[in-house]
């Protein structure tokens, strides 16, 4: 059994490893917004995104293997920004 990779192997491996990164900064960028947040919410929230975050990141370059990253990162970045638009309306209270 043969360990070389054929050009197209290396290709595809560099090119999920770069999405993979992309993805994972942008999901950083999510966890330093909760960490500027975190006293306006519960510690039970925090800890349940911190969760999520870290499990996504963990399996981030399985699921650009599968193709399915775009689909799990967007949706957790579409959610992400929604609770960030909900607390800019509350003029800096804290409500969660």
């Amino acid at each position: 059994m043969s360990l070389r990779h054929t050009p197209t192997d290396v290709e595809q491996i560099l090119r999920v490893s770069r999405l993979a990164e992309f993805y994972r900064e942008e999901l950083q960028r999510c966890h330093h917004q909760l960490e500027r947040q975190r006293d306006c919410y519960s510690q039970a929230t925090v800890q349940g995104v911190e969760v999520a975050l870290d499990r996504v990141m963990d399996q981030l370059e399985v699921l650009c293997r599968q193709g399915r990253a775009d689909q799990v990162v967007s949706g957790i970045l579409d959610s992400f920004s929604h609770v960030a638009a909900a607390r800019a309306w509350v003029d800096g209270r804290c409500l969660h």
